[in-house]
């Protein structure tokens, strides 16, 4: 048995003791009422059941009957009226219409054939039944105040609806309109529009029906009041399972909603007073959506939400004119498995209590308050991606004594709301952040103390504030946040702060320094800075967060230094609309998407001496940013591309080692780009990739051991021309091609490059105009390969040594001299008769185009090279560890004029294709200006770490070979050459020279 209402529970107001008599009187007025107008079915009808009348049973002698529409006129009189006196004359009814004798219909089939109503009772205020009957196909009507159903119900009171199936009707299963002091009770209603409809009915009972798949409501009370609804299932239909619009002092307790479509329960309109009470609501869009004010929602159990679990919402006054919705209460509701927010609080809602639900699973937010005045007070909200989410339009709110776990963010404010108060909560691997959204003015309004704790340690905010340090931090204990707005001139240093969402958070704050400390375990970053100007960050660990170790977003002038970041599963350091960044000396390993990610709108900043290695994707990333100098960085083992910069301009990447990425440098849409003096590596795919970029420069680079293309040029965007790119002096070694100058290159200037060890050297795919010369292939498989998409291009002034192939043109217009010079072929047979080192005869080059060097270079046969010891250029020697694996002998090495170096080459195996099985040993020269600072620095040990001794000297070579015919093991030559370079030239002649005599004679005896 259920009574029409009780006392709501856990109200927010306190009740003096008049007022209390007052609420006594009123429950009791609300009892006698119930009694009186439900009294028939709640204790009439349960003394009828114990009195052996027919109530419970078939009426005497009836059968299971296929009826025509019935319709009963209640107040129709005269001859033929269809009122209740002719029918309880028919075979299908029986009964006076008295308390004690009900008429009854049952046991009845009536198809309404899409034209009637199957059973229509209207003006009526005898006490009836319809029972145990199957009612379908009433017509159909557009307006809602002409809705007809199975059963209709016009102006009646007195009614019971029991045990019928109602089923594919054009309206509604079962509706009343006008009426009052109605029970529908255990019916089967199912595909119809709406299941079971109150139209302007009061005071009715809806109990333990079933109500599914109906097209748009299941059940709906419309401008109805005073009503029940309680331990029905209702479940799959299309909007809302159970909807109050208009509806006042409504009852809904203890009803099983299931799979929703749209909304579990809606409560729409000026309803008000309405209590949700102990409903289980499962697998749907929305839980509760409320509306109206003075609604008390408690105890429901809501899980399996894809949108919100409970909602409240403006209302409307009358269709599509809407008004602020106040004083709902929201208490003891549990929400699990909540694919957006637990509980929502939307625009326009005033004085929303929320207390003591719990919220689990929620991916969004525990509870999103965008009203005013809001109280959230003693929730549990766990494991949600933030646990309270203040929007922007909110204001006023006390959020207090709530716990909060495991949550991405513990309280979470955004916007311009002002004036909360935050205390007594308790975050659990969590904390407190603010969007860069909020105003400073905002912001500074909070009222946030130290009794709000991160994993039992306070938390610290200071708003407006100067010269804070340690003891500032540690007042009540150590810190479990610390949160600065509007500060200057502060230290926080030596902290060891973990688990929360953001360790340190710094907002429109000046000269900060964060030094030393250890800041990790995070579900988002170690710290967060807006709008921070002028501060140090030093010496930190910033690890082992789910996010980035730092965030910087819209800073000026800040500073790096020697800080770690590691394993954090996005990047290291995120920047975004930052000026004046320096990044220095600090060590990125194992982050998960970034090293350094600049994703926009950030000038003038300098990227130097970091080592990023373990990088998941992008060593360095730059989007959209000027004005960068990326010096003497070290990247390795990135498993995308070491270093990324995409729509930016004014870059220089300077004496950078990258190696061992998947692509070394992906560079695209750049202008302005200079690389310089890099060392790019033992990348599985591309050294450097240029695409769709101007005005760039790559000089002096070492490029080797990448195992697709040493430096890859190509514009895919047709509308723009890349051009402008000179690549000049830069080693190419070992790639399996070195240069691919793929679709729509043009006016490209490739100058005094050494190309060795590649399958092609340069590879023209779809080049046009460029000029190629002064650099020298050796021992590639072919030199330069131009396709038939290729033309108007000019070679000349190269050395080809030692390749399979040296050339092949099946392209067009492509000129192979300057008219006055070409190449230098070491296969050409022709011969200078008049010694202008011109050779006399053209050189052919293989291919479609039939192309020729009409000036080959020619060499008499003592200048060129031995083809069993060819040229090699120093500085790629040196740093490839002398040609390792090793087969040591002596030899010398020819630098520039009178400066050489004595060391050790090394034998190294090449495919058979390109240079025969045993492979051969190489003499080195080098023309390089950067050689001498090279070998007189300690880079050239640190580079080649197998070398033990070498020795600078002026001895010539001359003298070197001399030195090399002796028979003296290797180190007795070093320590002998050693000795040489403090004798003078016509001493070390004569010594040399008597040594190789008395040599010549021990072999003569």
């Amino acid at each position: 048995m259920y009574k029409m209402r009780t006392l709501k529970l856990d109200s927010v107001n306190k009740f003096s003791k008049s007022q209390f008599i007052l609420v006594l009187i009123l429950i009791l007025n609300i009892i006698i009422l119930f009694f009186l107008n439900s009294g028939y079915y709640n204790l009439e009808n349960d003394f009828r059941r114990d009195s052996g009348n027919n109530y419970n049973g078939l009426l005497e002698n009836s059968d299971y009957w296929y009826l025509t529409p019935i319709f009963i006129n209640g107040s129709a009189t005269g001859i033929g009226a269809h009122n209740w006196v002719w029918a309880a004359n028919q075979d299908w009814c029986n009964g006076s219409g008295t308390w004690n004798d009900p008429y009854v219909i049952e046991n009845i089939t009536i198809n309404g054939l899409g034209n009637f109503v199957p059973i229509h009772i209207t003006d009526s205020d005898k006490y009836f039944i319809i029972r145990n009957c199957t009612l379908n196909n009433s017509p159909f009507f557009s307006e809602r105040d002409q809705y007809v159903g199975g059963i209709l119900l016009e102006n009646v009171s007195r009614a019971i609806i029991e045990n019928n199936t109602c089923f594919q009707n054009g309206n509604d299963g079962i509706i009343l309109k006008y009426s009052r002091n109605c029970t529908i009770k255990q019916n089967i209603v199912n595909q119809n529009i709406n299941g079971i409809t109150l139209y302007y009915s009061n005071n009715c009972t809806i109990i333990e029906n079933t109500v599914d798949c109906n097209t748009d409501n299941g059940i709906e009370l419309y401008y109805s009041n005073n009503s029940i609804i309680v331990e029905n299932t209702i479940e799959s239909n299309w909007y809302s399972q159970i909807a109050l619009s208009w509806s006042n002092n409504i009852d809904v307790i203890k009803n099983k909603i299931n799979n929703i479509v749209e909304i579990g329960m809606g409560i729409r309109g000026n309803t008000q007073d309405a209590f949700i009470f102990k409903n289980n609501i499962s697998n749907g869009n929305h839980g509760i959506e409320i509306g109206g004010y003075n609604n008390l929602i408690k105890n429901n159990f809501i899980y399996n939400c894809t949108l919100n679990g409970i909602t409240t919402r403006d209302y409307e006054i009358m269709p599509e004119i809407a008004t602020e919705s106040m004083n709902n209460t929201i208490i003891d509701n549990n929400c699990i498995n909540i694919s957006n927010n637990g509980i929502s609080i939307d625009d326009s809602v005033i004085n929303t209590f929320v207390r003591n639900n719990s919220v689990i699973n929620s991916n969004s937010n525990g509870i999103i308050d965008r009203g005013d005045n809001s109280t959230l007070f003693n929730n549990k909200l766990l494991f949600s991606k933030k646990g309270i989410f203040k929007h922007s339009s909110a204001d006023n709110g006390n959020y207090s004594n709530n716990i909060i776990k495991g949550c991405e963010v513990g309280i979470y404010f955004t916007g311009n709301g002002e004036s909360h108060i935050i205390k007594n909560n308790e975050l659990i691997m969590c904390g407190i952040f603010f969007d860069q959204e909020d105003s400073l003015w905002n912001l500074t309004s909070y009222e946030i103390d130290t009794s709000n704790k991160v994993n039992d340690n306070s938390i610290y905010f200071f708003a407006n504030s100067k010269n804070l340090n340690t003891v500032n931090f540690t007042t009540y204990g150590s810190p479990g946040q610390i949160i600065l707005i509007n500060c200057e001139d502060s230290i926080i240093s030596n902290f060891n702060i973990k688990n929360s969402s953001y360790n340190i958070v710094l907002l429109y704050s000046n000269n900060i320094t964060l030094s030393n400390n250890n800041a990790i375990n995070n579900t988002l970053s170690s710290f967060f800075l807006f709008f921070v100007i002028n501060s140090n960050i030093i010496n930190n660990n910033i690890s082992s967060n789910n996010g980035n170790g730092l965030i910087v977003d819209s800073c000026f002038n800040l500073s790096f230094e020697h800080n770690l970041f590691q394993n954090n599963l996005v990047g290291g350091i995120y920047l975004t609309k930052s000026t004046r960044m320096r990044i220095e000396n600090n060590t990125f390993s194992n982050n998960m998407k970034y090293g350094i990610n600049f994703d926009g709108l950030c000038t003038d900043n300098d990227i130097i001496d970091n080592t990023i290695t373990g990088v998941y994707q992008i060593g360095i990333n730059i989007i959209n940013s000027d004005n960068f100098n990326i010096l003497n960085n070290k990247i390795s083992e990135t498993t995308y591309i070491g270093l990324n910069l995409e729509s930016s301009e004014h870059i220089v990447i300077k004496d950078n080692l990258i190696k061992e990425c998947n692509v070394g440098s992906n560079l695209n849409l750049i202008n302005n780009l200079t690389i310089e003096n890099n060392i790019i590596s033992d990348n599985p795919y591309d050294g450097i990739i240029i695409g769709n970029s101007k005005e760039v420069e790559i000089i002096n680079n070492i490029i080797k051991d990448n195992g697709l293309n040493g430096l890859h040029l190509s514009n895919t965007n047709t509308s723009f021309q890349l051009y402008n790119i000179i690549i000049h002096n830069n080693t190419f070694d070992n790639n399996l091609n070195s240069i691919w100058l793929g679709l729509n290159t043009y006016n490209i200037t490739i100058d005094s490059n050494f190309i060795s060890f590649s399958v092609k050297g340069i590879y023209l795919d779809n080049c046009y105009n460029s000029t190629f010369k002064r650099n020298n292939f050796t021992n590639n498989f072919e030199g330069i390969i131009i396709s038939e998409n290729s033309g108007g291009n000019l070679i000349y002034l190269n050395e080809f040594y030692s390749n399979i192939f040296h050339a092949k043109d099946d392209g067009s217009n492509n000129n192979w001299d300057n008219g006055t010079i070409g190449n230098y072929w070491d296969d050409y047979e022709g011969v200078d008769l008049n010694k202008d080192g011109i050779g006399d005869e053209n050189y052919f080059i293989s291919g479609s185009a039939n192309s020729v060097d009409h000036y080959p270079i020619y060499k008499p046969e003592k200048e060129k090279p031995n083809p069993d010891n060819p040229v090699y250029d120093i500085i790629t020697a040196l740093i490839n560890n002398l040609l390792s694996p090793i087969s040591l002998i002596s030899i010398s090495v020819i630098i520039t004029g009178s400066i050489l170096i004595y060391a050790l080459n090394r034998k190294k195996y090449y495919p058979n294709y390109l240079i025969g099985e045993l492979g051969c040993n190489y003499s080195f020269n080098s023309k390089d200006y950067r050689l001498n600072d090279f070998i007189n620095s300690d880079e050239l040990l640190e580079f080649t770490p197998s070398i033990q001794d070498y020795i600078v000297s002026s001895i010539s070579c001359e003298e070197l070979k001399k030195i090399d015919q002796l028979d003296l093991p290797i180190q007795e030559k070093n320590n002998f050459i050693e000795e040489l370079t403090n004798l003078t030239s016509r001493e070390r002649k004569e010594i040399v020279n008597k040594m190789l005599k008395s040599q010549k004679k021990k072999k003569k005896f």
